[in-house]
């Protein structure tokens, strides 16, 4: 006998709905780019994005133009899954040149953040520096501005060489031991291949599945202009991932694995928290939500709790459904054992037919959206593979 769940929402909408745009859908998307001119001191320096589908939720930024595998891999996996570029166009240069009248400034475009990273790169130059100072600011704030609003998550592309910067600085007792809160160094890896956060559930993670990572330290971190430490003062996910370069491939893997952990979302989603009990652990990330025949939504995380029973996670609904009455979603198997969501109202009926009965409710409490770095709604998750992505 096929299960029907009957999922209670104690959260109000109307019944306005909207379905996902069909570009959406498609597994190919062609890139929109847009080129941006900023001036700096001499220098115009051209900034592109490449805009990947209608969703913006995960950026990723390549500022350092000599950079290429990090590049060429996110160009793959946004061809396939959607979201935004933002690159610096320099040349396969990493490091920006320009002159303020005769006094000339070199600047890494990681340290532009805040004042005092880039007065950290212009400190051997007494020339002119107030105004090469506003300048970099001004190249950082053009950039900052083609960030969409609250991104789920931004992505530093980034390359190192062969031996020389890599997780192991982040150990206790070497150079930058002071920027993390935790590191997990697995030896059976390359140093040169890891993650740097600001995300504490982004750690746990990657850190359960063996990667090279550390989780930052906000109180101690350097504050040298880059964008982890601007995105971590605002309290906005960041994720840093790097490898040696030409290493295009392992780069393609470890991005993958970290973006299959993110609550995908598009322009005309809202994300809405929830918490039940679900014995049958029939809920899991990725289910969809219909109302009649059209995609609304879907779950979008789903954590098991420490009582095996309980769940708590995101799912998206259309962001134009309005508050006006409770709604009700009913999980069903169809004949594959696949589970589906419908939705319907209260006063409305419920969905049956001849090869599908109720045999058990799940009530579901929603919530405000938490902020972004609180773990889930019960912290005592059982271990690191309780999260059932």
């Amino acid at each position: 006998m096929k299960t029907l769940l009957t999922l209670l929402l104690a959260y109000c909408c109307s019944v306005s709905l909207a379905s996902p745009g069909e570009e959406d859908m498609k597994n190919n998307f062609l890139p929109i780019v847009t080129v941006v001119k900023q001036p700096l001191g001499n220098k115009i320096v051209t900034i592109k994005t490449y805009r990947y589908g209608s969703r913006k939720d995960v950026v990723m930024i390549n500022l350092h133009s000599n950079e290429n595998a990090s590049l060429l891999a996110a160009l793959q996996w946004l061809k396939t899954n959607g979201g935004l570029l933002i690159k610096i166009e320099n040349g396969d240069e990493r490091y920006l040149t320009f002159q303020i009248d005769t006094a000339s400034f070199i600047i890494d475009p990681n340290h532009i953040f805040s004042a005092a990273g880039i007065k950290i790169d212009f400190e051997n130059n007494k020339h002119h520096v107030t105004k090469a100072i506003a300048e970099a600011q001004s190249l950082a704030k053009k950039i900052l501005s083609l960030i969409p609003q609250n991104p789920t998550l931004v992505v530093a592309l980034h390359n190192n060489f062969n031996g020389g910067f890599g997780i192991d600085d982040y150990l206790p007792k070497h150079e930058r031991s002071r920027d993390a809160a935790l590191t997990n160094r697995n030896q059976a890896l390359d140093g040169d291949d890891f993650f740097l956060t600001t995300d504490p559930k982004l750690y746990k993670q990657l850190e359960a599945n063996g990667y090279n990572i550390v989780l930052q330290k906000l109180k101690t971190v350097k504050r040298d202009g880059s964008l982890s430490v601007y995105f971590h003062e605002k309290n906005m996910a960041y994720l840093n991932c790097e490898t040696e370069h030409g290493k295009q491939s392992t780069y393609l893997q470890m991005l993958t694995k970290a973006l299959s952990y993110i609550e995908r979302r598009n322009n005309n989603e809202r994300l809405l928290a929830y918490r039940c009990s679900d014995s049958l652990s029939l809920l899991q990330k990725g289910i969809s939500i219909y109302k009649d025949s059209n995609y609304i939504g879907e779950i979008k995380s789903c954590y098991r709790l420490k009582d095996s029973v309980s769940v708590t996670g995101k799912f998206s609904l259309p962001i134009k459904m309005k508050a006006s009455e409770n709604l009700e979603l009913q999980a069903k198997t169809d004949e594959n054992g696949k589970t589906i969501l419908n939705l319907k109202t209260m006063t409305g009926s419920a969905i049956k037919s001849d090869k599908q009965k109720v045999t058990l409710n799940i009530y579901i409490a929603v919530m405000a959206e938490p902020a972004p770095f609180e773990e889930p709604l019960d912290s005592s998750l059982q271990n690191k593979s309780a999260f059932s992505f």
